[in-house]
């Protein structure tokens, strides 16, 4: 199957279509159930660091079911950032590592094209995505 297109039945999908199929797309929304504002302790500090600066982007847009997702995410970023810091970066392995977070970029929605794909972000309370902010301050 072809990866070409909208995600059937997401924001986009309703926007384009041959015939504008707005009105029989049905919205898909996040669980109701918000991202936790503390990194998982199993992860480590640099990768609680990414986990904390990741959070207010996908206030609204993921909900808790999205925890291993973005702590897959920050595992990688981590990695990615600990490899190029190396005093002989291995590049095939740098190469790899950037594939791996891109593709978790996407699926949370943190690229442009990760973003197009995903529903319309609900309205979220601003003491929400206030609460994000600050939990991405603290250390």
């Amino acid at each position: 199957m072809s990866t070409r297109g909208p995600i059937a039945k997401s924001h986009t999908a309703a926007r384009c279509g041959p015939h504008g199929l707005a009105s029989k797309v049905e919205p898909i929304s996040p669980s109701d159930r918000p991202l936790p504002t503390t990194a998982p302790s199993w992860l480590p500090p640099e990768a609680q660091e990414v986990y904390r600066a990741t959070l207010p982007a996908l206030v609204g847009r993921a909900g808790a079911e999205s925890v291993e997702v973005l702590c897959g995410y920050a595992l990688a970023v981590a990695e990615l950032r600990r490899q190029t810091g190396a005093a002989r970066p291995n590049r095939a392995a740098i190469r790899a590592e950037h594939r791996v977070v891109l593709a978790y970029a996407t699926a949370l929605g943190l690229s442009p094209a990760g973003r197009a794909r995903l529903p319309e972000p609900k309205r979220v309370d601003p003491m929400s995505e206030r609460e994000a902010t600050i939990a991405s301050l603290v250390r």
